[in-house]
């Protein structure tokens, strides 16, 4: 049981991260991380890059929440037929819909509104995260 909530929870987090960071990529500054990157920071150059070149963030993004929806679909779905006991198909597809509204309301609209509020901050905290991610999805 542990390891479902392991993915539950991984899942969120990866969904928050990923959704966060799209929304706080559109409302950065580009002239401060410009000027931040002049200055000699290694992540606001690294930032500026990947807003010069959107489609490979966008295709991070889009590969990252997939990531992070599948997990929690699957922590869902072992969840649900560990407390079951056995595989329904009905139970199958109502748990993730029952607990939809958990993944929108803390991997989606939390950290967009966090984001939309104070762009250049959070990504500043989550741009070296977001380019291990880039690494990571890159092929």
């Amino acid at each position: 049981m542990i390891s479902v909530l392991v993915f539950f929870f991984l899942g969120i987090f990866l969904s928050a991260f990923f959704s966060g960071n799209e929304t706080g990529f559109y409302r950065v500054t580009r002239l401060r991380l410009v000027m931040d990157g002049l200055r000699g920071d290694k992540v606001a150059k690294r930032l500026l890059w990947l807003t010069n070149n959107p489609s490979l963030f966008v295709a991070t993004t889009l590969i990252g929440n997939n990531i992070a929806n599948y997990l929690t679909s699957l922590a869902i779905v072992m969840g649900s037929q560990r407390l079951v006991g056995q595989s329904s198909m009905i139970i199958d597809i109502v748990a993730p819909i029952a607990l939809a509204p958990i993944l929108f309301i803390y991997g989606e609209s939390l950290p967009k509104n966090l984001f939309l509020k104070m762009p250049n901050y959070l990504l500043r905290k989550s741009g070296l995260a977001f380019m291990v991610f880039f690494a990571c999805l890159i092929p």
